[in-house]
């Protein structure tokens, strides 16, 4: 079971989930016997630049709902998937506690970017738990509504709420996610890229000084081993900082941290 096919329709659909949305989403979708994926949906959630949670009475709300509409369709929701909107497709430490939650049967997992870069896994957990990584999702062909796409954003927008980031809480600096500022972010600048300084300084000055703290803030994380790898990650991500993630680089962990570090000084010069 190396190969599952998905009609065009539905992968757009997912992909246009991914793309309206510039912060996490996450969904599931129904595979029929056939390793066939025919529809995908949203529920009610909580998400930010790294993470989302889903609403559980709504998700079950939805399953009732089904179980009264069309009971047979219920067996087929053995689909996941969620977005990294700009960083790079991989499993990530909660990623992996989400998967092993599930306990019976089987279940494919995704995750995609805005880049429609994708990472899957199959993990079969009877018997025994299998984890079968990288099979084949096909689309067929067929074309996505430009109408679907704003019902869509409709979803988005009435579902999916923004939450404070995993880094806010790491690192601990409310000036720099008010309304203002995050746009910025949300826009854009700082998913692996370094800041446009004469827009960051045209605009608000302060911002500039909020990314210094920030810096500092990951510097002393480091330096007291309070951060993790991936939390570093999404940081160089979400920040602007120009520097390799842990899993693109070579190094070793500490060599890393260093060079990391390193970075940051020479960002905060200047």
């Amino acid at each position: 079971m190396k190969e599952f096919t998905i009609d065009l329709h539905t992968w757009q659909r997912m992909l246009a989930y991914v793309d309206n949305c510039n912060i996490e989403i996450s969904g599931w979708g129904f595979i029929d016997k056939n390793n066939h994926i025919y529809d995908i949906f949203i529920t009610k959630q909580e998400c930010s630049s790294a993470e989302s949670t889903v609403d559980m009475p709504d998700l079950h709300q939805y399953m009732a709902g089904l179980m009264e509409t069309n009971p047979d369709k219920l067996k087929d929701l053995r689909f996941h998937w969620h977005s990294h909107v700009n960083m790079q497709v991989f499993w990530s430490g909660t990623d992996d506690t989400n998967i092993n939650g599930f306990t019976s049967g089987w279940m494919l997992f995704a995750v995609l970017n805005k880049s429609h870069k994708m990472k899957t896994k199959l993990v079969v957990y009877n018997p025994i738990q299998m984890h079968i990584d990288d099979v084949d999702i096909i689309p067929l062909e067929n074309t996505l509504p430009d109408i679907e796409i704003s019902v869509i954003k409709d979803e988005i927008e009435a579902k999916v709420t923004q939450s404070n980031s995993l880094l806010q809480k790491k690192l601990g600096n409310p000036d720099r996610y008010n309304m203002e500022k995050d746009q910025y972010f949300l826009e854009g600048y700082g998913y692996g890229q370094k800041y446009d300084n004469t827009i960051l300084n045209s605009n608000n000055n302060d911002l500039d000084h909020s990314l210094i703290a920030t810096y500092e803030s990951i510097i002393e994380s480091i330096k007291n081993n309070t951060i993790s790898i991936f939390d570093l990650d999404c940081a160089i991500q979400q920040f602007g900082i120009y520097h390799e993630t842990y899993d693109e680089s070579d190094l070793k962990e500490a060599a890393w941290k260093l060079s990391l570090m390193e970075e940051l000084e020479l960002l905060m010069e200047d």
